[in-house]
């Protein structure tokens, strides 16, 4: 099997592998945006995730979704980021349209 393909994984152009689940946020550099790069982040699945995960993940993205438009620093990973959020997907917070934050490690957001 084909290393670059294995799903759950990031493999790095030295080979090293990446946990996706360890990924805390995507930052695009240069002139990119997420629009240009022609990402598109999830919708809410149905029927909704129930499970202690889910649940945790929701309060979260609520928690977001009452900051839109406001400038916050979001720490997560150990690193704090600071910028606009412009929109909350499930799983992610878009901060400008140029960096996308995980949002089940997120352990602070600073208004």
């Amino acid at each position: 099997m084909d290393p670059t393909l294995t799903p759950g994984v990031v493999v790095g152009a030295d080979g090293t592998r990446i946990s996706i689940c360890d990924i805390a946020a995507l930052t695009l550099l240069g002139n990119a945006t997420f629009t240009s790069a022609g990402l598109t982040f999830l919708n809410l699945p149905e029927p909704a995730d129930t499970s202690c995960e889910g649940i945790c993940e929701s309060a979260i993205r609520v928690a977001l979704n009452e900051l839109l438009g406001t400038n916050v620093a979001i720490g997560t990973g150990g690193t704090t980021f600071t910028g606009t959020i412009n929109q909350v997907f499930v799983g992610i917070v878009n901060q400008g349209n140029i960096r996308a934050i995980t949002t089940c490690n997120i352990g602070f957001i600073n208004p």
